[in-house]
């Protein structure tokens, strides 16, 4: 439908058959007739190419229902930088275990980790995107880390995969500038593939017998100490 002309507000006309909040052009929308049950994906773009976010509200009277625990949240900056408030995700969550966070280039707010507690399933940084990780504060990784923009992390930080069985992977960018601080591997099951050289800046831990760590034939320049629970069970590299 036609976007707002009032920078930050857009909404559907009340009878979804003329333009919106002082927009221009033809109208564009129709009613549509649905039956209970169906499904539907509701496609937002943003047209004016508008950094500052924005979240939906639907009234009381909604026939919409939708799902507020979302499988994957996109930096949108929203609020400020600020990695734990919902609103810098979109409004409905934040990263979770269960959640895939993906940060994406545009908003001048990017994602800056500045507590602890900062946990996802699945990060994906795409280019353009950073990530930001301050003091000693850990980012803990259910799934997998691909890195196709920058990280810049305090070398007292820590990226930590782990505690599930999952095999996780770690993509992309490793190296220089978007070098790991400490990384940490602590697992119940499965393993940790590297799947790209890698720069640590400060130690390498396998934290637990349970834990495998995959070199996969890749190159570790590790600043730091290195820390083995298990011997050669827990290091392996196929050539």
């Amino acid at each position: 439908c036609n976007f707002s002309g009032t920078p930050g507000t857009t909404s559907l006309n009340a009878s979804a058959t003329g333009t919106h909040e002082n927009a221009t052009g033809p109208n564009d929308c129709t009613t549509l007739a649905v039956t209970a049950g169906q499904t539907y994906i509701l496609l937002i773009t943003n047209y004016s190419n508008n950094n500052t976010g924005f979240s939906l509200d639907f009234t009381p009277g909604s026939p919409l229902s939708y799902s507020s625990t979302p499988t994957t949240v996109v930096w949108t900056g929203g609020i400020d930088n600020d990695w734990f408030k919902p609103g810098n995700w979109g409004g409905c969550a934040i990263p979770s275990c269960t959640i895939d966070a993906v940060v994406v280039n545009g908003p001048v707010n990017q994602p800056v980790i500045n507590g602890s507690g900062a946990v996802c399933k699945s990060l994906t940084i795409n280019p353009g995107g950073s990530l930001s990780i301050q003091g000693n504060n850990t980012l803990q990784l259910c799934g997998d880390y691909t890195n196709n923009g920058d990280l810049s992390a305090n070398t007292a930080s820590t990226i930590y995969f782990g505690p599930g069985t999952a095999t996780q992977g770690i993509n992309g960018n490793l190296v220089g500038l978007s070098q790991f601080p400490n990384l940490r591997i602590q697992k119940t099951g499965g393993q940790v593939n590297l799947n790209q050289d890698i720069d640590i800046a400060g130690n390498m831990t396998v934290q637990s017998a349970t834990s495998v760590f995959n070199f996969n034939g890749k190159y570790i320049t590790l600043d730091g100490n290195f820390f083995n629970a298990n011997g050669s069970t827990s290091i392996i590299n196929p050539e």
